[in-house]
């Protein structure tokens, strides 16, 4: 008789990190780039840098695009002020951007107000492989529109 091992449901323990720890860094990382990508996209020459991209190989050989595939596009639709259509070029790249921007200002006063982070534990291998399944899931969803949308 086979027995399915088991597994713990999902459990989240949230933290504080001292301001002065090693993982604290996260959040300056997260405020300048948080702050300087956009600048960055809006100066930058992204129409003369995109050509030097290249294709993909992935879709070159099977003729279906690969989960990453409309990220270039998408910068420059970002660039472009073009929201909607930087949304449509890859959704999983947008929305990761839009979480980092959208924890930009608090990385920023964290950072500047030496205040405890917040961090999140995951407790057990089940919470660790229902992480895994969502972040799988989420790919293999974003890979589906870009293939239903004709890529």
């Amino acid at each position: 008789m086979t027995t399915w091992p088991r597994v713990e449901p999902l459990r989240l323990r949230l933290y504080r990190v001292p301001p002065d720890s090693p993982s604290a860094k996260v959040e300056i990382v997260l405020a300048l780039a948080g702050t300087l990508a956009p600048l960055l996209l809006w100066l930058a020459p992204v129409d003369l840098l995109a050509r030097f991209a290249g294709s993909c190989t992935f879709h070159a050989l099977t003729g279906l695009p690969c989960p990453s595939c409309g990220t270039t596009r998408g910068f420059l639709a970002l660039a472009h002020g073009d929201l909607l259509a930087a949304l449509r070029m890859n959704p999983l790249l947008f929305g990761f951007l839009l979480a980092v921007w959208a924890w930009t200002p608090v990385a920023w006063i964290l950072w500047l107000g030496r205040l405890p982070r917040p961090r999140m534990a995951l407790g057990g291998r089940g919470s660790r492989l229902v992480i895994a399944l969502a972040l799988v899931l989420a790919l293999a969803a974003n890979w589906a529109f870009l293939v239903v949308d004709g890529r």
